[in-house]
């Protein structure tokens, strides 16, 4: 990108302040390449799906062919569309999680085009093949009575966001 650098007097003192700023729309023509979501949880068979986006550079005007790797065995893969002039938008399907094993999978998405070095994003897959096991109050214990007006809440379980119900009555 193109770098910009100006100086400024300022406070009447002499102080003087330099600063530079990269401009992505000056330089080497290329594209950019960016996916999301970052983490993407899913429960087998449920497909997981990634936008991903591409950016332009100096007029980059040759066509980008998308690809990935780490996705689980078992699954299936197609970026929609695919290849695609930047600047757009494919969308990166997983699909077939049922026939993958549970667990947390790096994706590299990468892509591809004359005139540019490549580039890649890397994402998470969390493929989860069955309910997670229900958590266990701890503190206050269930049932407890007489806690302060401002408890701190722990639970045994596995790490997922918890819907916390207060009531008068049981």
């Amino acid at each position: 990108g193109c770098t910009f650098w100006y100086t400024t007097e300022y406070g009447g003192g002499g102080q003087t302040r330099i600063a530079s700023f990269k401009f992505d729309e000056c330089g080497t023509p290329d594209f950019t390449l960016n996916a999301s979501p970052d983490v993407l949880d899913v429960c087998a068979p449920s497909d997981a799906v990634y936008t991903v986006n591409l950016g332009v550079i100096s007029g980059f005007s040759n066509t980008v062919t998308l690809t990935s790797t780490g996705e689980p065995a078992g699954t299936t893969v197609s970026f929609a569309p695919n290849p695609l002039m930047p600047p757009g938008e494919s969308i990166l399907t997983i699909g077939n999680t049922g026939g993958a094993a549970a667990g947390s999978y790096v994706i590299t998405i990468a892509g591809a085009a004359a005139g540019s070095p490549g580039h890649q994003e890397a994402v998470v897959l969390n493929v989860y093949t069955a309910a997670p096991a229900a958590p266990a109050p701890l503190v206050p214990a269930n049932g407890a009575i007489d806690i302060s007006l401002t408890p701190t809440f722990l639970w045994d379980g596995v790490a997922i966001d918890y819907a916390l119900q207060v009531a008068t009555e049981p």
